[in-house]
């Protein structure tokens, strides 16, 4: 282990997940370590309010309240260091500089840091980058990052050992896309480089599927050049009103990147809906810290109001789901953690703002609010019909139903879901095969079966052919159709007749079977346990 005796270490998001872990690492190898966080203990003054809303807040800040940045700070001293917990938040530069400068006076010098408020964008170290960049307005949440690094290296920069490591918050934050947005092309290419070794692929969620989805795919494409690994434009989709009718610019632009020997391709499902969490409308700068600095940011009157700008009318190219999807009516609830607000599943925001008298940006953060940290699933009418068809009809575009299990009944039926879940496929076969004739029949089955399977490495999947697994499904292409709707989504498909998994019947005219013959398949990077580490 590295020796980090009489180095003093600043974590910011240190109270909980991955921030923590790095405190207690760092004090296991010696260091003196500073734990921040925008909490450091329980609001009394969110709890109050809470109470006072009726919601679940106050519960789960007294819940968090034993992994806190005291908490923390208490251990670390438990194993003979010294440790101290600070209130900070990353995106307040002059707090940033109070901190820093107590941290300096109390322990004399300060080391390393870990900012656990996201990653920079840029090639060239921390201590090399200029005013200009230091200063400027980022567009993502790297604006904390900087503003951290740029008040802790002066005291760092004269010291041989001074570092700063940057890195996104993943167990201690809100995780999904918030998060992974911060990691830099390079980065990307780094991790596809070592999964290419392994026979993997560059699966993408693009950064941008709205008016800079050119930029986006420049990025992919640049990955996998220097990657030089297949990539997969992952739910293919043109997103938001002011981008529709650009699919067919953006095929050509994929069709073009393939003529030069890039081994790229995409998948996508027939819904002109996307899915993801609530909170994906609100910008990503306010997700820094976790769920509890949104919550703080969300209770702040000036913050509150910079927030609902951003997504009523977000600027220079930024994504907002909200704008996209024509606001309020374009929203759907799908699904609460809180059994208090389930009956907005199924409810779009303007009708619960219209209902509560709210204005309809307003009632997405107070549904956030409400739900405590936990996430409400919603539904972003973001896409055009033609668009979606566009792709659909291309030959290297497969199938993607892009969503968890779920079942009628039962513990995966308590909430609702996007009707993909249960109607991708067979929406494919009945509406746009059999009523629209988009295309024949056997292209559909070949975007469904042996081009996903192929696509992942599954050498034994996809195929009706000797030595094949046996997974069939048989259905009446004349009756096969989706049920499932946005309003009730948990409706199977109708007109499969049987499906098989490894040979053994599963259904059987609707009814499930008692076998459970399904594994789970492993690709061309599985090691067998008995061959890891040779």
């Amino acid at each position: 282990m590295i020796d980090l005796k009489g180095k003093v270490a600043l974590v910011t998001g240190g109270s909980r997940g991955l921030g923590r872990a790095d405190c207690l690492a760092l004090a296991r190898a010696g260091a003196d370590v500073v734990v921040t966080d925008i909490l450091i203990e329980s609001d009394p003054e969110l709890e109050k309010a809470a109470e006072a809303s009726g919601s679940a807040l106050s519960q789960v800040m007294a819940s968090q309240k034993a992994v806190y940045s005291e908490k923390t700070s208490s251990e670390i001293r438990d194993m003979g260091r010294r440790s101290v917990a600070m209130k900070m938040d990353v995106t307040n530069r002059e707090q940033v500089k109070a901190v820093v400068d107590q941290v300096v006076k109390e322990f004399g010098s300060l080391d390393i840091l870990i900012n656990n408020a996201g990653t920079l964008d840029h090639m060239a170290a921390v201590e090399n980058q200029v005013d200009a960049l230091w200063d400027r307005d980022l567009k993502v949440n790297l604006t904390g990052a900087y503003n951290c690094s740029k008040a802790v290296w002066p005291h760092m920069k004269q010291r041989n050992w001074g570092r700063i490591i940057m890195m996104s918050s993943i167990a201690g934050s809100l995780g999904g896309f918030g998060q992974a947005s911060y990691s830099t092309t390079n980065e990307i290419i780094a991790l596809a480089r070592a999964a290419r070794r392994h026979g993997g692929i560059y699966a993408s969620h693009m950064r941008n599927e709205g008016i800079q989805i050119d930029q986006a795919l420049n990025e992919l494409f640049r990955i996998a050049r220097e990657a030089e690994i297949p990539a997969e434009v992952s739910h293919l989709k043109v997103s938001g009103r002011n981008s529709w009718g650009r699919m067919r610019r953006v095929l050509a632009r994929i069709d073009s990147a393939r003529a030069t020997g890039l081994d790229v391709t995409a998948d996508q499902y027939p819904y002109v809906a996307a899915a993801t969490a609530l909170d994906a409308s609100i910008p990503t700068w306010a997700e820094s810290g976790g769920w509890d600095s949104l919550l703080v940011r969300l209770r702040d009157p000036k913050t509150r109001a910079r927030l609902h700008d951003e997504m009523a009318h977000p600027k220079g190219g930024a994504e907002s789901f909200f704008y996209e999807a024509g606001g309020g009516a374009g929203v759907l609830i799908t699904g609460t953690f809180q059994d208090s607000l389930r009956y907005l599943q199924g409810k779009r925001i303007s009708e619960i703002a219209a209902a509560r008298r709210r204005d309809p940006v307003e009632t997405v953060f107070d549904i956030v609010q409400a739900e405590g940290g936990h996430r409400t699933d919603a539904v972003y009418f973001v896409m055009s019909e033609p668009d979606v068809q566009a792709a659909m009809q291309t030959w290297w575009v497969a199938v993607n139903t892009d969503f968890g299990g779920v079942a009628p009944d039962g513990p995966l039926g308590t909430q609702s879901a996007h009707p993909r879940a249960y109607g991708t496929f067979a929406r494919i076969l009945g509406h746009y095969v059999r009523e629209l004739k988009l295309f024949p029949l056997e292209f559909a089955v070949r975007k469904m079966t042996s081009l996903a399977a192929q696509r992942v490495g599954l050498k034994d999947r996809g195929l009706l052919a000797p030595g094949m697994a046996a997974d069939i499904t048989v259905f009446d292409p004349n009756t096969v159709a989706d049920r499932a709707t946005f309003e009730r989504p948990h409706q199977p498909s109708v007109g499969f007749v049987y499906v098989f998994v490894n040979g053994q019947k599963v259904l059987d005219h609707g009814a499930i079977t008692a076998a459970r013959p399904g594994r789970g398949l492993r690709g061309p990077g599985y090691v067998p346990p008995a061959r890891r580490g040779r």
